[in-house]
């Protein structure tokens, strides 16, 4: 039986970037606002107390926690690209390539450079998420299969995303989009 899709992804800087922003856009969310919360508490008591000679201090630790948030939600998937893209590369020789095909009742993951192929059923998926380039789908594992959106070779990225809904179950359709 061939294929219903079958996605080719080269997982570059870009795309490896891309991934572990959007899988950890929650959680550097989060931290960001508890930096600006502390800073903003500081503020907070700073005026409460009517402590003149803070105000300056305030303001500063306040726009120091501010960006530093903005520099983390940046920074941490950038760097997080950059060690793994190298790791690969140091290991291999090049960037890891994968080789997805999408049947009727499973898919398989090929990654010839680590001589593995795996097989999943669609109850073994829990969560899709979205991007303009890429497409995660994550393993009762908590691992994620990165799927990149211009790397179908077969069937369309278009229909993807439906086809995986229908796929996984009622309980299991936590599909986000951004």
């Amino acid at each position: 039986m061939p294929p219903i899709f079958e996605i080719h992804t080269d997982q570059s800087k870009e795309i490896l970037r891309r991934t572990a922003a959007r899988i950890m856009r929650g959680k550097l969310i989060a931290y960001g606002c508890i930096w600006i919360a502390v800073g903003t508490a500081f503020a907070i008591f700073v005026a409460v107390r009517r402590l003149e000679n803070a105000y300056f201090f305030a303001a500063l630790l306040w726009m120091g926690c501010a960006s530093f948030s903005v520099y983390r939600y940046d920074s941490v998937p950038r760097r997080y690209a950059e060690k793994t893209y190298s790791s690969m590369v140091t290991m291999y020789g090049q960037p890891v390539s994968t080789w997805t095909l999408v049947y009727e009742d499973h898919f398989t993951v090929d990654n010839p450079l680590q001589r593995t192929n795996r097989r999943y059923g669609f109850d073994q998926c829990t969560l899709l998420l979205e991007d303009k380039k890429v497409f995660l789908l994550r393993t009762e594992k908590k691992s994620y299969i990165i799927l990149d959106r211009a790397g179908f070779v077969q069937g369309d990225s278009e229909q993807f995303p439906a086809f995986i809904r229908s796929k996984i179950g009622p309980a299991q359709q936590k599909t986000t989009a951004r």
